[in-house]
C-alpha cells in the first residue's frame, strides 16, 4: 500500500509541475498604480482640502487594496474607513460613487448587497489608458465636496489621464 501511495504522490507532483508554470518565471505586464503615484494623489487631496474642514483620503490599487492613506488632524477614524470604501466602490463600478448614490436615491438597492460598498459621492476610479488602475476616496465633508476633492486629486496621476466622470 505504501508503494502505491508514493506512486500516486509522484504522479500528482508531476502533474502539478507540468501544469503550473514557475512563479519566478511569470512576468505579468499590466498598468499599475504604484506607491509613488498613490502618495502623490493622496497628498494632492490633502493639499486641496487645506482651506476647509479636514478629510481622510484613501488610494487603492485596481484590486481594491489600500496603497496610500492620509487622515488630516481632526478627522475621525471612521472617515478613513469610509474613504477606503468609496475608493473600492469606484473601482467595482468603474465610475464615480456619486452615480451609485444617485442610483440608491432612485430606489436601486443592488449595491447594498455587496460587502464593502459605499454608495456615497467622494470616490472616483483612477484611469490609465482607459483602464481602471485604482481608486481614490475622500471623506470628511459633504459628499459633493468629497467628490470634488477626489476628482481634482485624481487628475494629478501620471501625465494627466482623466479620472472617470
Amino acid at each position: 500500500m505504501t508503494g502505491r501511495v508514493h506512486a500516486l504522490a509522484s504522479i500528482a507532483a508531476l502533474c502539478v509541475t507540468a501544469v503550473a508554470p514557475s512563479v519566478s518565471a511569470q512576468t505579468i505586464e499590466t498598468s499599475a498604480l504604484h506607491l509613488a503615484d498613490a502618495t502623490k494623489i493622496a497628498n494632492e487631496a490633502v493639499k486641496l482640502a487645506a482651506d476647509g474642514p479636514p478629510v481622510a483620503v484613501a488610494v487603492t490599487n485596481a484590486e481594491g487594496n489600500l496603497v496610500a492613506a492620509l487622515r488630516m488632524d481632526g478627522t475621525s477614524f471612521i472617515n478613513l474607513e469610509a474613504a477606503e470604501q468609496k475608493a473600492r466602490t469606484a473601482i467595482v463600478m468603474a465610475s464615480p460613487t456619486k452615480q451609485a448614490e444617485q442610483a440608491l436615491a432612485h430606489g436601486d438597492l443592488t449595491l447594498l448587497g455587496i460587502k464593502g460598498m459605499l454608495p456615497m459621492a467622494g470616490g472616483v476610479p483612477i484611469l490609465l489608458d482607459g483602464n481602471v488602475v485604482g481608486g481614490i476616496g475622500v471623506s470628511g465633508r459633504e459628499p459633493v465636496e468629497d467628490d470634488a476633492l477626489a476628482v481634482k486629486a485624481g487628475q494629478v496621476f501620471g501625465k494627466g489621464p482623466k479620472t472617470a466622470r
